[in-house]
């Protein structure tokens, strides 16, 4: 039997030079070239032939396919999703199931940092209001939020996870995330759950497999503790998210906006999307890029045959009969290659995909040993040696905890506020929904205090939100600085906001001459420094929440209570 007459069914068309070199290299069979209510009797009439199928994330062998096909021995996924394979039934079968992971990770991490800008600072949009001649017609294009500085929720924090949680630290993003279970990254905040997490986001990243678990992981629930100013991005799969609920929320102002690349029903999209501008589509493109699903197509290959086949090599010291292919695989069921054996019916196992030429009996030597020429030490030398280095070890691990020890932590006061301007009015958001409006802009003035008496500190913060009713209506950053030992300084930072809509929120909201606005300033303050030069590094992190009653009538500071505040 001829390598070209082993069948591979291929189910979808998927990426031309995969299509051309399995074409080239064995028996390929198109599923889409019969009509679907003829392919069951096309399945019948090649069961015999077809021993592999290549899916991807859209179509893949289930049960009914598995079944059809009793000389199956591979299914290759031409993604990372496997969850349209059924699994159990090939496990039972002894089939093997392989997929493209790592090479797409940068790929679809790249997209959802791009998706979340596009969604913040509607890029799209704009791009529209341009194209459309709106600028020369209507003047510049309304102000859209920033990105930097978003606290980040990821939901499933594997390759492709932390290769998005290394790219928004770029940003200066707190990155918080969801797992199963908590992980060793003291850098990222561990939520046991995801309304926890969605709470304590302002862009949610769904980034976790496809499993009975994680279906419609993101609800109601979690769409709306996410809120009005939060932002959805779905680069994992369309169930993911209860679509319906995330259409409605979307439409109705609950959510503040969406990115997404992945759909419940794919290319079915719900056309309530398209007329809405605070959200980004676009058709599942998170690896399709020309350099990445040529990676993928090499790893399918790979999987069946590598370009450099081992198919007429030797295998267990015995030529290889051109005449009787089957499958041998890696153990660990990552690689397989369709290699020659010298009985039909029997499975040769390799460790690697050149272990099968290396089995042959002419293999040379290369590593010849070469003489060396050396002294050995004495004992006493080698015994005074290691002496030296453990005094010095100890002595290192001494100076750290000693310098640890002393560490002194900065405190942090918020102090004040000041009105600039303050404006509350009604009208209707973008999709006509009526509803209380506020927009203020304000001056706060932080306290930081450096007690060490050993080394300065580099002071940071997290995006600083003013809230009414957990509703953000405007937000500040502090600029970096530095501060010396024993010193106290006071910055302050300018707090923005924009026109926001208030929707449920707004039917407590009553401006008197009398009475103030309760509000709450949140931050949290980040100070970095030094002991023992640079041996030991030392970092705090201050949450300060502090309630705050704003009047428009004065544009005098208003002084902040220190015992209403609090500090985690």
């Amino acid at each position: 039997m001829a390598m070209e007459s082993l069948g591979v069914l291929l189910l979808h068309p998927m990426n031309a030079y995969l299509e051309q070199e399995l074409d080239r290299r064995f028996r390929l069979f198109r599923f889409w070239d019969s009509p679907p209510d003829g392919r069951a009797e096309f399945l019948r009439a090649n069961a015999s032939a077809i021993r592999a199928v290549v899916g991807n994330a859209g179509y893949n062998a289930d049960a009914a396919l598995i079944d059809a096909l009793p000389s199956l021995e591979i299914v290759a996924s031409f993604s990372v999703g496997i969850d349209r394979v059924d699994l159990p039934k090939c496990r039972e079968r002894g089939i093997r199931v392989t997929n493209t992971p790592d090479v797409l990770t940068d790929d679809v991490a790249d997209l959802a940092v791009g998706l979340a800008i596009a969604a913040l600072r509607k890029i799209p949009q704009a791009d529209r209001y341009v194209r459309a001649g709106l600028w020369k017609a209507k003047g510049d294009y309304t102000l859209t939020a920033r990105f930097s500085g978003k606290r980040v929720g990821i939901i499933g924090l594997g390759r492709i996870g932390l290769a998005i949680a290394t790219r928004v630290e770029a940003f200066d993003c707190p990155v918080n995330y969801y797992q199963r279970t908590k992980k060793d990254y003291p850098n990222y905040t561990y939520y046991p759950s995801v309304v926890e997490l969605a709470a304590n986001s302002d862009i949610l990243v769904v980034a976790c497999p496809l499993n009975e678990q994680t279906r419609h992981i993101v609800n109601r629930e979690v769409i709306e503790v996410l809120g009005p100013k939060g932002v959805l991005i779905n680069i994992g799969r369309g169930p993911h998210v209860d679509e319906p609920e995330l259409v409605s929320a979307l439409v109705e102002g609950r959510l503040g906006g969406a990115g997404l690349d992945v759909f419940e029903d794919e290319p079915n999209v719900p056309e309530a999307l398209f007329a809405l501008d605070n959200v980004v589509l676009v058709p599942h493109v998170g690896s399709g890029t020309h350099e990445t699903r040529q990676a993928m197509a090499d790893l399918v290959l790979d999987d069946y045959c590598p370009p450099r086949s081992h198919c007429s090599a030797s295998v267990s010291g015995q030529r290889a009969s051109p005449r009787n292919q089957i499958l041998a695989s890696h153990p660990n069921g990552r690689r397989a290659c369709l290699v020659a054996s010298s009985r039909e019916g029997t499975m040769k196992h390799t460790t690697s995909d050149s272990d099968v030429t290396s089995l042959a009996t002419t293999s040379p030597s290369r590593s010849p040993k070469r003489a060396a020429y050396y002294r050995e030490l004495s004992r006493s030398c080698v015994a005074a040696f290691w002496f030296s280095v453990l005094v010095l070890a100890f002595t290192l691990v001494c100076l750290v905890v000693w310098g640890a020890a002393r560490r002194d932590k900065p405190s942090v006061l918020v102090k004040s506020l000041r009105v600039e301007n303050f404006y509350a009015g009604e009208g209707t958001d973008g999709t006509g929904v009526p509803t209380k409006f506020v927009t203020m802009n304000c001056s706060l003035e932080i306290d930081v205090h450096n007690p060490s008496t050993m080394s300065g500190i580099h002071v940071s913060s997290t995006s600083i939100q003013l809230y009414y009713s957990q509703i953000p209506i405007a937000s500040g950053q502090l600029e970096k600085f530095y501060q010396p030992k024993k010193s106290r300084h006071v910055a302050s930072v300018t707090l923005h906001g924009e026109k926001t809509p208030l929707y449920g929120a707004g039917a407590t909201f009553v401006l008197t001459n009398t009475d103030g606005v309760p509000l709450t300033v949140d931050l949290a303050v980040r100070t970095r420094g030094y002991v023992i030069g640079r041996l030991v590094r030392v970092t705090h992190a201050k949450r300060v929440r502090c309630p705050v009653l704003v009047s428009s009538l004065t544009d005098k500071p208003i002084m902040i209570a220190q015992t209403a505040c609090s500090y985690s």
